[in-house]
């Protein structure tokens, strides 16, 4: 049995801090190496939610300023925080009514997309969220109305209980 797949929406929010920051290629001393591991444990937390991210940050903090200093240490903590930084901001927005649209409309795509990406005929068709409003976008162009009546029964299949609105070019010849 295979890993389940993943929900497009689980690579949108940031929740992780990245692993590239502790590949450091300089000499480290002893404490320097072991504060850096110590960052590492502390980024390897649960980031799901702003709680953690703000202990996470306050570890980070206490060691950057953990004497003696170093640069590189400091370095390495700086690049977390930012990090950091981007993760609260992303929990805030999956939080807030318009991150959990966008959420929801990426993942009930994804299931469409599974239909229309078995046929060329859809490859220029995209649906999304629109910019201002709670309703899903579709939009695109395709070579005949049967097409476009194909698109328009799949959705019905499998209604996402919000309104939809097509943007779609027929191609007509």
């Amino acid at each position: 049995m295979g890993k389940p797949e993943s929900k497009w929406s689980e690579h949108l929010i940031k929740r992780k801090v990245d692993e590239n920051f502790f590949d450091i290629e300089d000499d480290l001393t002893p404490e320097e190496a072991d504060r850096i591991d110590d960052l590492r444990l502390y980024c390897d937390a649960d980031l799901s939610n702003l709680k953690n991210v703000k202990e996470v940050r306050n570890e980070v903090r206490k060691t950057k300023k953990a004497k003696p200093r170093s640069d590189i240490v400091g370095f390495v903590a700086d690049a977390i925080l930012e990090d950091l930084d981007e993760i609260e901001s992303d929990l805030k927005f999956a939080e807030g009514r318009r991150g959990k649209f966008v959420l929801f409309v990426n993942d009930w795509g994804q299931k469409l997309y599974k239909d229309l990406r078995k046929s060329e005929d859809f490859n220029d068709i995209v649906v999304g969220t629109h910019v201002d409003s709670e309703l899903i976008l579709v939009h695109g162009e395709v070579k005949d109305s049967s097409h476009l009546s194909q698109i328009i029964k799949l959705i019905s299949a499998s209604p996402p209980g919000v309104p939809v609105q097509y943007r779609v070019i027929v191609e007509s010849s």
